[in-house]
């Protein structure tokens, strides 16, 4: 029982040290589908950037494409998240230095966003097996380090320009 409750807390803090080649299926699946939905849609997410009403006029279903939007998220983080725990920032920071890195297209901006995602939390996971080894510290304590202050930053920057 008292193991039960530090699994829970562990994998609530973010860890791919209990990850398997055969758990990955699913999540492999349901990534795949929801790139390959959100690549197909990426004009209309586009058009999103600029408002609804404005996407609306191009000629989107808006409520459509949010229920869309909707599903394919949570399919996605539902997935990525039974198998390694809620590993913060990582959905919100990435997505921010993908589009300072390559604008806001999103032909550009999904698969890129993928693989800096995919690529920081790969080595996050490096970084929390050596800091107190042969210890490991959870994914979200290192991303939330890392995240906490260039979310900060990302605020202030955008106050500054505003």
């Amino acid at each position: 029982m008292p193991w039960d409750c530090h699994n829970v807390t562990y994998w609530l803090s973010g860890s791919l040290a209990g990850a398997k080649w055969g758990y990955l299926t699913l999540p492999c699946a349901a990534i795949c589908l929801g790139m390959t939905v959100l690549m197909v849609n990426y004009r209309a997410l586009n058009a999103l950037l600029m408002g609804d009403e404005t996407a609306g006029t191009l000629v989107f279903n808006v409520a459509r494409l949010h229920k869309l939007l909707v599903l394919v998220s949570s399919l996605m983080a539902g997935t990525t998240i039974a198998v390694s725990g809620t590993i913060g920032f990582v959905g919100l920071m990435v997505p921010h230095i993908t589009r300072l890195l390559v604008g806001s297209d999103h032909k550009k901006v999904l698969p890129v966003c993928a693989l800096l995602g995919g690529i920081l939390v790969v080595w996050v996971d490096v970084a929390a097996r050596l800091v107190i080894a042969p210890e490991e510290l959870p994914l979200g304590v290192l991303t939330a380090l890392f995240g906490g202050p260039l979310f900060i930053w990302l605020l202030k920057r955008n106050t500054a320009e505003a």
